[in-house]
């Protein structure tokens, strides 16, 4: 170093020597190596608080994953037996459709056993005289007497010759207006 007097107290240095092969450093590099060694650290200190808060949070982390697992599971759980109660409750209110219907259905029998029981008991039941004699007795009433015809009886007037005429002339069914069939064009 060289020194210059100035204050008989103080050296004043000019320049720092600079010998980079005999093993000591400028003072550029010096300083940041210097720099560089508290950047190092403070990054090291950085990482090792991080890597602190990062522990202190995967406790909570694990916890709540083991809580969700846990409640995932559950609601598989209540989704199944929500789903066996809903086809009960379906079972359940068949079962008691079917059984409204079938009191609705006794109650009506019962009503209608007592009322035909009444009913079979009223002398307005039973008919004074038999049906087949009532038949014969409209039948008294006509003032000609002659017995009524049947089906196999009656004679065919003229409506049902016409009616067979009729149904033999459709019998041809491509016949023109002047009675040729179609397709006979002369």
């Amino acid at each position: 170093m060289t020194e210059t007097k100035g204050s008989p107290s103080m050296p004043v240095v000019k320049e720092m020597p600079t010998e980079v092969s005999g093993g000591s450093f400028s003072w550029h590099d010096n300083l940041s190596a210097t720099i560089g060694l508290k950047y190092v650290k403070a990054c090291y200190n950085e990482l090792a608080e991080t890597k602190a808060k990062l522990g202190k949070m995967r406790e909570p982390y694990n916890k709540m994953k083991k809580e969700k697992k846990i409640i995932n599971e559950e609601n598989e759980n209540l989704t199944e037996c929500l789903v066996v109660t809903e086809m009960k409750l379906e079972g359940f209110a068949t079962e008691l459709a079917v059984e409204k219907e079938m009191k609705v259905v006794a109650e009506a029998a019962a009503a209608r056993d007592s009322f035909v029981a009444s009913w079979k008991s009223s002398p307005d039941f039973y008919l004074d005289e038999d049906p087949a004699d009532a038949n014969m007795a409209s039948s008294a009433a006509n003032e000609d007497d002659t017995p009524t015809p049947t089906n196999d009886d009656v004679a065919p007037t003229d409506d049902t010759t016409a009616a067979n005429k009729y149904a033999t002339s459709t019998d041809d069914t491509n016949q023109g207006t002047d009675g040729e069939k179609e397709g006979n064009v002369s």
